[in-house]
């Protein structure tokens, strides 16, 4: 390849020959040059370009090295070892591989957890995954956490997300690239009192398409009652202090997160608190005109038509205890019903007056119907 060549082309002979910085970095980008010229390279050219570039990459400025990583780190021939050599010897070269080269994985996440312009590097590659996003939403350095996050290819889970939400509480522009990702990105819930109220708009649609498909079941909590009626009290009296102690033990989140949730200007995001406790909407009603909100019949039209397993999906979100559904059995229509509806559980003795008259009817419509079926086999 470029011995051949340089044996016809004097000027390449004498670069080959000389001992000097400036002859070596032009022979490097002449080599470089002439190999991303082609797609295509035989076996031998590839150990002859390789053999020359370690030789010279060992030898090469900063600034050439640059050049250099920029030619090859798109070049699908890139030789392995090259990149290597130039990822270790550092600078801006090295910074622009770990973005955009096809580096060895275990270089990739050796600079997960390097120093911070090598983690800044890595987290805007678009072919990241679980495992390097998870390491690298841990960083404490608010430069790469906002990498990460403007990084729309990166794939934030609920985890990752709630952990940069967090951060965003205190670092604005950390919160502004989360909130700039693309719809379906990421669940932005987490993100919910960082956002504007088109924003939170979204997020509340988001999250009543997502518990569109599941089965909506009234939470049966013995304390709601009592702490929707004490949140009810102490919005009326004017009792602001004890109504965020209050919701702060309703919601199961700190004090600190129920006071912002509880004086948020606006009134959206105690407005999804409230339903999520499955607030009756004339009880909702009274806790928001009792507010200083300026736009209290928008609240009181978000609440009516704002599904309470939505909201609480967005509050979990935000107090990072989102419920997985389906965990627990919970039966639809009679709540003394075995898990194996086939059978009686031993020791069982629920009376039938228990059962509401709705669930006594379906039971009696199944039975009718299960007759008829054996009936007509029968025949």
């Amino acid at each position: 390849m470029l011995h051949q060549e340089s044996t016809s082309l004097p000027f390449l002979a004498s670069l080959r020959t000389a001992d000097n910085a400036e002859s070596r970095r032009i022979l490097l980008r002449i080599t470089t040059d002439h190999f991303i010229s082609r797609q295509d390279h035989s076996i031998q050219q590839l150990a002859q370009f390789e053999k020359t570039m370690l030789r010279l990459i060992a030898r090469a400025d900063p600034f050439t090295r640059l050049i250099v990583a920029r030619k090859l780190a798109c070049h699908p021939m890139a030789p392995p070892r090259a990149l290597e050599m130039l990822e270790e010897m550092g600078g801006e070269g090295a910074l622009h591989l770990l973005e955009c080269a096809p580096l060895s994985r275990d270089r990739l996440v050796a600079a997960a957890s390097g120093n911070e312009s090598r983690a800044c590097a890595l987290a805007r590659r678009v072919d990241l995954d679980a495992e390097l996003v998870a390491t690298l939403s841990l960083r404490p350095e608010p430069g790469i956490a906002l990498a990460l996050a403007a990084n729309a290819a990166a794939p934030l889970d609920a985890q990752a997300c709630a952990a940069l939400a967090r951060r965003a509480e205190r670092e604005r522009p950390l919160a502004d690239a989360l909130l700039s990702r693309p719809p379906g990105g990421i669940d932005a819930a987490s993100l919910f009192l960082l956002a504007s109220s088109e924003q939170r708009a979204a997020i509340l649609a988001a999250a009543q398409r997502a518990e569109l498909a599941r089965a909506s079941v009234a939470r049966q909590e013995p304390d709601r009652d009592e702490a929707l009626a004490r949140l009810e009290r102490h919005a009326l009296a004017r009792q602001p202090e004890l109504f965020i102690n209050v919701l702060a033990q309703a919601l199961g989140c700190s004090r600190d997160l129920a006071e912002r949730i509880a004086r948020e200007p606006s009134g959206e995001p105690l407005a999804v608190a409230v339903k999520a406790l499955d607030a009756p909407q004339d009880s909702v009603v009274r806790i928001l005109i009792s507010g200083d909100y300026v736009r209290i019949g928008s609240l009181i039209r978000l609440t009516d038509g704002l599904n309470p397993a939505a909201a609480r999906r967005v509050i979990g979100a935000l107090t990072g205890a989102r419920e997985e559904r389906g965990a627990h059995y919970q039966p639809v229509l009679d709540p003394h019903a075995h898990p194996s509806p086939s059978r009686v559980a031993s020791g069982s003795s629920a009376p039938v007056a228990n059962v509401s008259a709705n669930a006594a009817r379906r039971q009696r419509a199944f039975a009718f119907a299960l007759a008829q079926s054996r009936v007509q086999k029968s025949g």
